[in-house]
């Protein structure tokens, strides 16, 4: 069962812990395509038309998804970044029976949180 959630929120996080998590939450949501995620999330403001009060949201690319799971990246993605992925992964998890109900954009608080959290580790 895909934890749409996001992960418990708790003390401070590392980054490596994020990105662990992050990991974990794609393979949870069916482990879709880097490309999959790409055209989900060129589509996500006409399926989240909410997402709006988000200004400036990327596209996802694959050789950035591949960097961020795989720790290819010294930094964390941004908050922008974590949205876009998880709604993606998310909504593909919604498109393939592996999660029955669509939480909508009510888990991008305990994401966003724990991607501060984070962020405040990593500049430690």
């Amino acid at each position: 069962m895909v934890d749409v959630e996001g992960p418990g929120v708790g003390g401070p996080d590392t980054a490596a812990g994020f990105i662990a998590r992050l990991r974990d939450f794609h393979l949870e949501c069916g482990e879709p395509s880097y490309q999959t995620l790409v055209d989900i999330s060129e589509q996500l403001p006409d399926l989240y038309p909410d997402l709006l009060q988000w200004r400036d949201l990327p596209t996802l690319s694959r050789s950035t998804i591949s960097d961020v799971l795989n720790r290819k990246r010294v930094n964390l993605p941004s908050a922008a970044w974590v949205v876009v992925f998880v709604l993606s992964c998310q909504r593909r998890a919604l498109e393939t029976c592996v999660l029955m109900d669509d939480p909508g954009l009510s888990v991008l608080p305990k994401w966003v949180e724990l991607w501060q959290q984070a962020r405040v580790a990593e500049r430690s």
